[in-house]
């Protein structure tokens, strides 16, 4: 993938894929955080994260695990946080005018399924999809612990 300043990096993740990839962890956890929310896109939308996590084989437990066993993918994390952090929003926004999601005292609530059609969704929403599993554990950590983990800078 090009360098994330470049127009092929938006049109690749967008606010379609971004909604795929938000929707799949909603569907695993009923309420999440605005501040973990925020994590899932820059996490789950790295191919090689991406790739790494929706493999059966690969069961994560927790953001310490990811971290010592693929480091790699987390070292240039901040720069992705920071560029997705505007399409992440547009997520949420899109999400709550859709009626999907509210958003009150700092946490998302799902309030309808989105039931995905797995034919429809393509190589790459089928690979969101089965990456949300592994997902959902590295996100049980809180979130100030994520974020010193992820190396965030705020």
């Amino acid at each position: 993938m090009k360098n994330a300043n470049s127009n092929s990096y938006y049109s690749y993740n967008n606010e379609i894929i971004g909604i795929v990839a938000m929707i799949s962890i909603l569907k695993l956890s009923e309420k999440i955080s605005i501040s973990k929310a925020m994590l899932i896109l820059p996490l789950i939308l790295h191919d090689p994260t991406m790739n790494y996590l929706q493999k059966g084989n690969v069961k994560i437990k927790s953001i310490d695990q990811l971290v010592v066993d693929k480091y790699q993918f987390l070292t240039n994390f901040n720069n992705r946080f920071s560029s997705m952090l505007p399409i992440s929003l547009n997520c949420l926004y899109l999400l709550e005018k859709m009626n999907h999601i509210k958003i009150e005292d700092g946490y998302i609530s799902k309030l309808k399924e989105i039931d995905f059609n797995v034919k429809k969704l393509g190589k790459r929403g089928m690979k969101i999809y089965k990456s949300s599993y592994n997902m959902r554990n590295i996100l049980d950590a809180s979130e100030s612990y994520l974020y010193l983990q992820l190396r965030v800078e705020l």
